[in-house]
């Protein structure tokens, strides 16, 4: 990740890369889950989107929050011929917060705790957030 400055204030990763073959629904939810709990809890915003088989993420934040998540996700062997499609400074965010999309919930067993259908923002991650901004203890 060659010519970004870590004193950078707000930077933007982007990918796509092949789910690999041992992703399957509930495994493809359960890293949605994963990335909007995280992504939430540092300040992260962006979009995660799966589509045919293919994810397709852009994240935004602190330098070296984004840069941490790039080393999880450029070793994470759910991801396969992962491509970067942008890696650069901001001006300014370009995502309000973190949104998830195109994954399959009808195909998760009804005994797995099911995420807000996509394209949702997450409201209680929201709340927390918020109350943590505010110095409130996290419900």
């Amino acid at each position: 990740m060659q010519g970004i400055d870590a004193s950078v204030d707000l930077v933007e990763f982007a990918f796509e890369s092949e789910a690999a073959d041992d992703v399957t629904p509930v495994v493809a939810v359960r890293l949605a889950r994963q990335s909007w709990s995280n992504n939430v809890r540092l300040g992260l915003t962006g979009a995660l989107h799966l589509e045919d088989g293919r994810f397709t993420q852009v994240v935004e934040g602190r330098c070296a929050d984004v840069l941490r998540l790039a080393a999880r996700i450029l070793t994470d062997s759910r991801h396969g011929a992962i491509r970067v499609t942008a890696f650069r400074a901001l001006a300014a965010r370009r995502h309000a917060a973190w949104t998830v999309s195109g994954f399959d919930l009808g195909a998760v067993p009804e005994t797995t705790p099911r995420p807000m259908p996509a394209n949702l923002r997450f409201l209680q991650a929201r709340a927390a957030a918020r109350a943590l901004e505010r110095g409130l203890p996290a419900s």
